[in-house]
């Protein structure tokens, strides 16, 4: 979203999001305290969440960026007017909101609010849960469905090569296969099957 302060940078633009009938939260842009502030508004009351330092222009275009996530956390951003270079950030937390509309209020000067836009899906935010973030949890889920699987495989190999050493023989063109050094397992051919035709041999 786009802000311009008109004529003098003074009072306080709100921009809310998660806006309801029961209130909203807030990104402000304060020039009357030199502020940037990230506000909980419930029932459209005032209580700051997180608060920076922050001196505005007056009759300049300022980009403010808002990253909410379902776990709560908050991340507002304040570009220059050119869009890309940040200027100052805030970061705070609270469930008390988790979704709704957007808003707008202005004290002092004029305000103009322009290009309000919603994308979603662009932050890794998730919910918590058991004091972990969702993330952590699935890393250490996927993890330990890994290590038991690789087991799993390591198992199953080693019962197969037991097989193999049983029988002497191997499935693949008939040769035994006891390790993965083939030297080796030529020579427990050759002792069992006293076979030593170059056709037998790998890669001929």
């Amino acid at each position: 979203m786009w802000l311009k302060f008109a004529g003098s940078a003074n009072g306080r633009a709100y921009f809310g999001f998660g806006a309801s009938a029961t209130g909203t939260l807030s990104l402000v842009a304060a020039p009357n305290t030199g502020q940037l502030i990230l506000q909980q508004n419930v029932g459209y009351g005032f209580t700051d969440l997180a608060a920076v330092s922050m001196s505005y222009q007056a009759n300049h275009w300022y980009r403010l960026e808002v990253a909410w996530g379902k776990s709560g956390t908050i991340v507002g951003k304040l570009f220059d007017s050119n869009g890309t270079t940040l200027l100052q950030s805030v970061t705070a937390a609270t469930t008390a909101i988790t979704s709704g509309g957007i808003a707008f209020r202005a004290t002092g000067n004029d305000k103009y609010f322009d290009t309000v836009t919603d994308t979603a899906g662009v932050n890794n935010f998730v919910v918590q849960a058991g004091g972990n973030s969702g993330v952590k949890q699935g890393g250490r889920d996927d993890d330990r469905g890994r290590r038991r699987a690789k087991v799993g495989r390591r198992c199953r190999r080693r019962r197969a090569r037991r097989r193999r050493v049983r029988l002497g023989i191997s499935s693949w063109r008939g040769r035994p296969r006891c390790c993965r050094n083939w030297t080796r397992c030529l020579r427990r051919w050759d002792r069992m099957r006293g076979c030593s035709r170059p056709s037998d041999r790998p890669g001929r």
